[in-house]
């Protein structure tokens, strides 16, 4: 099953919610996470759309990490004790990224992490929550417009 990291309540003040799942071969729980190794994966599906019985919600991917066990301290960050630590954070998780999104992530953005095992590693998709003067397919369209250009680059 799908399962909240333990201190990663679902709450207003929860700033990352960290979501664990296995990546099934059949594409079941986070089987399918696995294509985002493919940019082409994230040029198709550059928005999550994150539904809770309290809320339904889009988060738009800033990041996708591969990390092994110890090298990168992703997990235990539901909240930050300032601005400038959730700036570290996130300066940090975009050094780390495998693309360049430009999607940018400021304090006070609620971000999803969603996290699954592969080849010995962890793979990281990490979105924050579109803001409400955000159109989605403005923001879905800038990204799809990065991913060519870094295909192009590759």
């Amino acid at each position: 099953a799908l399962f909240l990291a333990q201190g990663s309540p679902i709450t207003a003040q929860t700033q990352n919610l960290l979501i664990h799942g296995h990546s099934i071969y059949d594409g079941s729980m986070f089987g399918l996470l696995t294509h985002y190794q493919k940019l082409s994966t994230l040029t198709q599906h550059p928005l999550i759309r994150f539904s809770t019985l309290y809320e339904k919600e889009t988060y738009a991917v800033f990041a996708v990490l591969k990390v092994k066990a110890g090298t990168f301290e992703y997990a235990g960050h539901p909240t930050f004790p300032s601005d400038t630590a959730f700036e570290d954070y996130v300066d940090s998780v975009c050094q780390r990224s495998l693309y360049d999104i430009p999607v940018d992530v400021k304090p006070g953005d609620a971000l999803l992490t969603l996290s699954t095992c592969i080849d010995n590693r962890r793979l990281l998709v990490m979105a924050r929550k579109v803001r409400d003067a955000e159109s989605r397919d403005a923001l879905k369209s800038m990204i799809e417009q990065s991913t060519a250009k870094n295909q192009m680059a590759a």
